[in-house]
């Protein structure tokens, strides 16, 4: 197989550790699916926003958070949809093409009605040429009118988000997985991980019940490691460490997600073998040292 640069953290949420010990089907395939999952999550789309990270590929935009249909409570009929304006400072709500079609006595079209926002008023011939031919009615004749409609300001909508609660741990998990295998060699052949592969692999959900780790929304991990990690600055953190046998890893992406997972239940670590990773995401840069050396220099990384 042939090794591929490969993301630990997603390079769209700030991401810079990569390793190649990953084949390019093997990353191209989770980042479709663990990795996906992850960058997409609506938490996601607000802290890449917040931090200006723009996607990746031809478009390269910034995530827009608000994005779905919206109405306001006055006129439901219209729909409107969010715009991102000066690169995320500011948000529009655009109205968006609204045609009704009215039928006679005799259910014959007599009226097209269209509805359209003042930006696109010059949309209405192309919005009405797809109805004319969606209803087969080339040859009826077309009489336009063209009437404003002033929109009250400061309208109330109301719209509605999904969630994922779930899913999203396939990510995170991915992150823990990686760096484990990174850091330490030995891992690979543990049995636990190789269940953790192929659950990765196999983009298998259900499979991912059964490993054991925090939601991904528990900040309570962050006052439990907080005397000890510094938390505060605008940075991601995977931090391996045991207890007995239990082999655990820290993923914390900013304020976005946290979780605390058990990668194995037959791996021990000393306290010297204890290593943090710490990806700072205003330097662009990714630093992993011994745990030990990080407490010593008290968090400040440039001193290690």
């Amino acid at each position: 197989a042939i090794p591929s640069l490969e993301h630990v953290i997603p390079e769209s949420l700030g991401g810079n550790y990569c390793i190649t010990s990953v084949c390019e089907k093997c990353n191209n395939d989770l980042g479709k699916s663990a990795d996906s999952v992850l960058v997409n999550h609506k938490f996601s789309d607000f802290f890449r926003l917040e931090n200006k990270i723009k996607g990746k590929g031809k478009g390269k935009a910034l995530p827009n958070p608000f994005e779905g249909i919206f109405t306001t409570p006055s006129n439901p009929d219209l729909k409107y949809q969010t715009i991102l304006l000066d690169e995320g400072k500011n948000l529009e709500m655009k109205l968006l093409p609204s045609p009704k079609i009215f039928k006679n006595e005799n259910d014959e079209i007599s009226t097209i009605e269209i509805t359209v926002d003042a930006k696109d008023e010059k949309e209405i011939d192309k919005i009405l040429e797809k109805i004319i031919k969606r209803n087969n009615l080339e040859n009826m004749t077309v009489n336009k009118e063209i009437s404003t409609v002033i929109q009250e300001r400061n309208l109330p909508f109301q719209g509605k988000f999904s969630i994922d609660t779930f899913n999203f741990r396939m990510g995170l998990l991915k992150i823990a997985y990686e760096f484990m295998v990174d850091t330490y060699p030995e891992y690979f052949p543990n049995e636990d991980a190789k269940l953790i592969s192929e659950i990765l692999l196999n983009n298998d959900y259900e499979k991912l019940k059964a490993i054991k780790m925090t939601d991904g929304f528990d900040k309570t991990l962050t006052s439990k490691f907080g005397q000890i990690i510094d938390f505060n600055k605008n940075q991601h953190i995977i931090f391996s460490c045991s207890y007995d046998k239990v082999l655990m890893c820290l993923v914390k992406i900013k304020d976005v997600f946290e979780t605390l997972i058990v990668m194995s239940h037959n791996f021990k670590l000393n306290l010297n073998e204890y290593v943090i990773g710490v990806n700072d995401i205003e330097k662009n840069e990714f630093k992993k040292t011994n745990f030990l050396n990080y407490i010593n220099a008290r968090g400040d990384f440039n001193q290690l």
